[in-house]
């Protein structure tokens, strides 16, 4: 998600619609059209969204901006791959829990709130990650600019 934001992704305070996963939703720069929205988990990213095509986690802003924008969208120079009926999924056993991958999980889970909060306030994450030997993946944050100035790097070039 950093990574995305850094690139003028805005994460949403919309969650995935799809069963099991309280992923926020990106939305694509402002200024580009068509407007999409696809969640990190279960997309992948923004090229794993098929514009027009009904999605549980995906969709254009409108369908007024769908249909107007949609005789601008070119066509995919490759095909969608097609699923076979055999399900990897149905093999894949979970770890066992242990005391570690919960102390990591609620790391992460504290982490993820507070991040959420600061983002809030207007602190910008980074694409950095803790140096700390006892952190685990959890992505830096920096405070607003003094005086309220805007990140040059976050100003749109409207």
């Amino acid at each position: 998600m950093g990574e995305y934001m850094l690139k003028g992704w805005v994460m949403t305070d919309k969650t995935c619609s799809t069963v099991n996963c309280p992923v926020p939703l990106m939305r694509s720069p402002n200024g580009q059209t068509p407007v999409v929205h696809f969640c990190t988990r279960c997309h992948g990213g923004p090229e794993g969204v098929r514009i027009g095509a009904p999605s549980a986690a995906a969709s254009t802003t409108s369908a007024s901006t769908s249909i107007a924008s949609a005789s601008h969208i070119s066509r995919a120079s490759t095909p969608p791959t097609e699923l076979s009926n055999e399900s990897s999924f149905e093999d894949f056993v979970l770890p066992p829990e242990t005391e570690e991958s919960r102390r990591r999980r609620e790391q992460s889970d504290t982490a993820s709130t507070e991040i959420g909060k600061r983002l809030l306030k207007g602190w910008a994450m980074l694409a950095d990650e803790c140096p700390s030997t006892n952190c685990w993946g959890v992505p830096l944050v920096r405070p607003p600019k003094a005086g309220g100035e805007k990140d040059p790097r976050m100003v749109s070039s409207q």
